[in-house]
């Protein structure tokens, strides 16, 4: 039986986990712990919040902790409805939940950005800015 090693996450990758986290903190106390997809696709919401991003953290990865770029879900809305749920059905929630005005700023910025890379001398600055918009009182 041939063993296969664990990988290690580099000290890159725990740190954009950190982020990632904080990135869900801020956006729950600026909105509240709640499903922001309530009562769609036919679910019912589980206890679990999850953050979910608008655009893509891999194709977009400057928009990675833009809390523009955020909505939260719960874990039963967002892997079973959100990403399987064909872009006819989410699109229109999305523009009732963040506004047209929102998406459209979002739109401009994952434009101007496309392909970006984030500076790992920029994460801590990320990470001292979340950490603010997590604390701030709701």
């Amino acid at each position: 039986m041939k063993r296969t090693r664990l990988r290690r996450k580099s000290d890159r990758q725990r740190k954009l986990d950190s982020l990632h986290d904080l990135w869900r903190d801020a956006l729950i106390a600026e909105r509240g712990k709640r499903c922001e997809a309530a009562g769609m696709g036919g679910l019912r919401c589980s206890p679990i919040i999850q953050a979910h991003h608008i655009y893509n953290k891999g194709t977009w990865p400057a928009l990675r902790f833009d809390l523009a770029n955020g909505v939260l879900a719960c874990k039963s809305h967002h892997l079973f409805w959100i990403h399987k749920a064909p872009a006819n059905e989410v699109h229109p929630w999305l523009e009732r939940v963040c506004g047209t005005q929102r998406l459209l700023r979002l739109q401009l910025r994952a434009a101007a950005t496309k392909g970006a890379k984030q500076r790992v001398e920029s994460l801590e600055a990320i990470r001292i800015y979340l950490q603010q918009q997590a604390e701030r009182p709701g």
